[in-house]
C-alpha cells in the first residue's frame, strides 16, 4: 500500500504491476488520474474516513448532540444539498466526480462534516437517499455520480459494463500486426488506451466529426457517434467514444463546440496519448511512435 498522491510513484506501481503484485493507494482528489490507473485498488479518502473514523475536523469541532430542531434544520439544508447537486448535473457535459463534489458541499455547508453528512454516514450514502432515478454511481476512480440520460458511463459502471460487452464481441486486435497489438495493450495498461484496431479507430473518428461543433453535451456526442458507427457496421462500444472526446479535451478542442474533420481528430488525439503516456512516464521509444502513428492512421512527422 503506498500512502501518497504524488505520481513520482507511478514507475513503481507499474513495476509492481510487472511483477505480478497487488497494489492500493490511499488517494485525495490531489491523486493523478494516471497514478490511480495503475494501481489494482484506489481507496478514497472521503469513503475511508467515513468508515474507519473521525475527520481531522470532526475531533476538533465534535458534532453538537441532537436537539429538537436538529430534525428540521437537516431537512432544509438536505433540501439544499440536492438541489445543488441536480443543478451541477444539469449544467455538466461529463460525470461528476464524487471526492471534487463533496469537497465543494462542504465548503457551502460547513455543518455537514460537523454532522457526519446530516446524520448519512457518508457523501455517498446521502446522495443515496435522494431516492433519484436519474443518480447513478461509479466506482471508478477516484468515484463517479452521473446521470445516464445525458452523461458517458465511467468505465466500471452496469452502464458501461454493457458497452464493453459490444466491445469484446466485436473484431479488435485479431488481426492486427503482433507488434501494434502489444503497444495498444501496453497503452492500455497505463493510459486506458481502448483496444481497438487501425480500422475501428478510423470509424470512430469519422462518427466523432460528424457530431462536432453540434453544441451537444458529451452524453450525447458519444451516444449518437456510437449509433453512427453502428449504422455504418461498425461494432464498436460507446466507452471508446468517450475517452477519444476526454483525451481531445486534454489538448485543448472541445469537440462539441468547434467542427473538426477526422483527420484532425486523429491527429489531436495522438498527440493527448503520447501526452498522456509521458506523464505516466512511460517512455515511448521512435518504432512506438510509429506505430502509434500506423495504428491511428496519422502521417507520420517528420523526426531526428
Amino acid at each position: 500500500m503506498i500512502l501518497s498522491s504524488d505520481a513520482d510513484f507511478t514507475p513503481v506501481a507499474l513495476r509492481l504491476r510487472a511483477h505480478d503484485r497487488i497494489t492500493s493507494i490511499l488517494a485525495n482528489q490531489q491523486t493523478a488520474a494516471v497514478f490511480r490507473s495503475c494501481c489494482d485498488i484506489v481507496i478514497d479518502m472521503d469513503e475511508f474516513e467515513a468508515v474507519f473514523g473521525e475527520t481531522r475536523e470532526q475531533a476538533r469541532s465534535p458534532a453538537p448532540s441532537p436537539t429538537r430542531g436538529a430534525g428540521d434544520d437537516f431537512r432544509q439544508l438536505r433540501v439544499e444539498i440536492e438541489t445543488e447537486i441536480r443543478r451541477e448535473l444539469a449544467e455538466s457535459g461529463a460525470a461528476l466526480r464524487l471526492p471534487e463534489l463533496a469537497s465543494r458541499m462542504r465548503e457551502r455547508w460547513p455543518v455537514v462534516g460537523e454532522s457526519d453528512w446530516l446524520g448519512a454516514g457518508g457523501f455517498k450514502k446521502l446522495l443515496l437517499t435522494f431516492e433519484d432515478r436519474h443518480l447513478r454511481f461509479s466506482s471508478t476512480p477516484p468515484g463517479f455520480v452521473y446521470d445516464p440520460a445525458r452523461h458517458a458511463a465511467p468505465a466500471d459502471s452496469d452502464d458501461a459494463r454493457a458497452e464493453r460487452s459490444a466491445d469484446r464481441a466485436s473484431p479488435n486486435l485479431a488481426d492486427v500486426p503482433e507488434a501494434l497489438a502489444d503497444l495498444v495493450e501496453r497503452l492500455y495498461e497505463v493510459v486506458g488506451l481502448p483496444r481497438l484496431g487501425p480500422d475501428q479507430y478510423r470509424v470512430v473518428f469519422e462518427a466523432l466529426a460528424g457530431q462536432s461543433g453540434r453544441q451537444s453535451t458529451l452524453g450525447d456526442i458519444t451516444k449518437n457517434a456510437r449509433d453512427h458507427a453502428i449504422e455504418a457496421g461498425a461494432s464498436v462500444g460507446r466507452q471508446p467514444f468517450a475517452f477519444v472526446t476526454r483525451a481531445l479535451h486534454l489538448v485543448g478542442l472541445a469537440i462539441s463546440e468547434t467542427r473538426t474533420a477526422p483527420d484532425q481528430i486523429a491527429h489531436l488525439f495522438r498527440n493527448s496519448v503520447e501526452q498522456q503516456a509521458h506523464d505516466a512516464q512511460l517512455e515511448m521509444e521512435a518504432d512506438d511512435l510509429r506505430l502509434l502513428d500506423e495504428l491511428l492512421s496519422v502521417a507520420a512527422p517528420a523526426r531526428q
